[in-house]
């Protein structure tokens, strides 16, 4: 200091400002440069600029801070309007929907006799389908079962032309097989696969009877040597 003071090669104001300028390069300037003029504070910042040191390297990146509260709930939404009710499923608690098929088997058995073949339906068939039953195993010709009895569908043939009327009646009713039943809507098909002894649908008034909604009894005729039986599938398509 006794050096400075002797020689003062700045005069004391330009001592004063190489001090400030040292301080403000080393601690910062934001008050090392107060009471100072423009001139001043610009010679200051200059000086500073010569003995400041390189900016250091960034710093290793800190800890993740905590997780902040979590924020209050909302409120609850009001409720959106109900949707419009979806179709009954297949096997719904409603009737068989229009267009759709339901298949199964049938068998009855036993000594000579007029058993009946029970076709019972899984849901209600609304209306309740006209009944047609095979004749015999590959037969494409049937009965139609109604309330005074049964006979051939849709009429009984005098003519060989009424005849085919008769077959194409019968296949666009009926146009599947004992081994893939099927119906036209409106229509319980009644295929046979195999009998045993002479057995077949029976022909009788007292005997015929016609489907419910829920499915129908076919009396059958059982005749012949040993072991006696009818069995095949049914198809029914709602109407």
């Amino acid at each position: 200091m006794s050096r400075l003071k002797r020689r003062e090669p700045f005069g004391k104001a330009g001592l004063t400002v190489a001090i400030l300028a040292l301080v403000f390069a080393v601690a910062g300037g934001a008050w090392a440069a107060a009471g100072l003029n423009g001139k001043q504070k610009t010679e200051v910042k200059k000086i500073a600029k010569q003995f400041a040191g390189k900016r250091g390297s960034a710093g290793p990146q800190g800890p993740v801070g905590l997780s902040g509260p979590a924020g209050a709930k909302g409120d609850t939404g009001a409720r959106g309007s109900d949707g419009s009710p979806g179709a009954n499923g297949t096997f719904s608690s409603g009737p068989l929907p229009s267009g759709q098929t339901l298949t199964g088997v049938w068998a009855v058995s036993g000594p000579d006799g007029h058993p009946l073949a029970q076709i019972s339906f899984p849901i209600k068939v609304t209306p309740a389908p006209t009944t047609l039953i095979q004749f015999e195993p590959g037969a494409n010709y049937g009965l139609i079962a109604e309330d005074s009895g049964a006979h051939l569908y849709p009429f009984i043939p005098s003519t060989p032309e009424e005849i085919e009327e008769v077959e194409e009646a019968w296949e666009e009713a009926c146009p599947g097989a004992a081994s893939a039943p099927a119906a036209a809507s409106g229509f319980l098909c009644v295929y046979l696969d195999s009998v045993g002894g002479t057995s077949g649908p029976l022909i009788a008034n007292t005997l015929s009877d016609v489907a419910s909604q829920s499915g129908v009894l076919i009396p059958m005729q059982l005749s012949g040597s040993g072991d006696l039986y009818v069995k095949g599938s049914w198809a029914v398509t709602a109407q």
